[in-house]
C-alpha cells in the first residue's frame, strides 16, 4: 500500500508499503519497513515542536558528554529524526523517523507473541525499559533530566534479535523533572500517582510506573515468569531510575541466578598466522 501526502510547498511525501496504520491520541502512526511517520492532528504544533526539541536536545547532550561506549549504547535508542513537516491540505503535522527493518512496534509485537515469549525474554525486555528510564535521567536533555510522560507499548519499538528496545514515540509529552507537564495519554494518566495528578509536575516516577504497567500486561497469564519478577512488578516504584535498576538487578539474580558469561575460546597461533590484507 502506497500513500501520498501533500506537504509544505507542494512537495509530496510518499509512504511506501505501509505495513501498519494505527490511530493514537494525537493523530496516526504509519509504519513501513524502515520508517515511522507520525501525523499529528491540526492544532498540535506544541507537541510536534516539543518532540523535535527534546530529541535533538538529547542527541546534542549525548554527543557532548558521552564516551564512545555510551554513544554506541544510547544513540540507537533515541529517535533517528529525519524531518518534520506540515501538510498543505489538512494542516496536519508530520514527524518522519528512520528505523531498522528488524525493529517492530512493541504493541504489535506483543499482540503477536505475548503467549509465546518466556520468562527470560520478558526479563531482558524489562531490563531494556528500565535502561530507557535511566537514559532520560542520565543524558539530561536540554540540561535537565526529563520524564517522557508517554511510556506506553505503542511508543516503543523492539528488535528481538538484538535484544534491544527503543522509544521512537512519546517525546511530544516529555518535559524536565519538576516542570509542568504539557499533556499525556489516558493510559499514562491512569497510572500516575495521585500527587502527580494534583501537581501536574513531571516526575520519573510516572515513567517507572508505566514500565511496571507494561510488564503487568506482558506477564498476565504467563506461567513461565519467576516469583521474584512478579513481586517486583507488583511492588511500589521509586522516582529514581538508577535506584530502580539496582533493585531490578537483585531481582534478576534471585530469579535466574548470577549472570553467566560464555567465554569464546580462541587459539592465538591461529589468529597471528593469518595473512594481513
Amino acid at each position: 500500500r502506497v500513500i501520498f501526502i501533500r506537504v509544505n510547498y507542494g512537495e509530496k511525501l510518499m509512504i511506501r508499503k505501509a505495513l501498519d496504520i494505527s490511530a493514537f491520541e494525537l493523530g496516526a502512526r504509519y509504519v513501513t519497513e524502515d520508517r515511522i511517520i507520525y501525523l499529528l492532528d491540526s492544532g498540535k504544533e506544541r507537541f510536534r515542536d516539543n518532540y523535535r526539541i527534546q530529541v535533538t536536545g538529547m542527541l546534542e547532550k549525548l554527543n557532548y558528554i558521552g564516551t564512545k561506549k555510551l554513544k554506541e549504547l544510547y544513540i540507537p535508542l533515541i529517535p533517528n529524526l529525519i524531518k518534520t513537516f506540515n501538510t498543505n491540505d489538512t494542516k496536519r503535522l508530520g514527524i518522519v523517523l528512520m528505523k531498522d527493518p528488524d525493529e517492530y512496534p512493541f504493541d504489535l509485537f506483543l499482540k503477536a507473541y505475548k503467549d509465546k515469549i518466556g520468562g527470560r525474554d520478558i526479563a531482558w525486555m524489562i531490563s531494556r525499559m528500565i535502561d530507557l528510564c535511566c537514559l532520560c535521567c542520565f543524558i539530561r536533555g536540554n540540561g535537565y533530566p526529563v520524564a517522557l510522560n508517554g511510556f506506553t507499548e505503542d511508543n516503543l519499538c523492539i528488535n528481538p534479535g538484538a535484544h534491544s528496545i527503543s522509544i521512537p514515540g512519546g517525546w511530544w509529552y516529555a518535559t524536565p523533572i519538576g516542570h509542568t507537564m504539557i499533556g499525556t495519554s489516558k493510559k499514562v494518566y491512569s497510572q500516575m500517582s495521585s500527587e502527580t495528578r494534583t501537581t501536574q509536575l513531571s516526575t520519573q516516577l510516572t515513567d517507572i510506573e508505566c514500565v511496571r504497567g507494561i510488564c503487568s500486561r506482558m506477564v498476565e497469564g504467563n506461567p513461565d515468569v519467576p516469583k521474584p519478577i512478579l513481586e517486583w512488578i507488583r511492588a511500589g516504584s521509586t522516582d529514581d531510575p538508577l535506584a530502580e535498576k539496582k533493585k531490578w538487578d537483585i531481582v534478576l539474580e534471585k530469579a535466574y541466578g548470577p549472570r553467566r558469561f560464555v567465554k569464546l575460546e580462541v587459539d592465538p597461533k591461529l589468529i597471528y598466522t593469518q595473512k594481513r590484507s
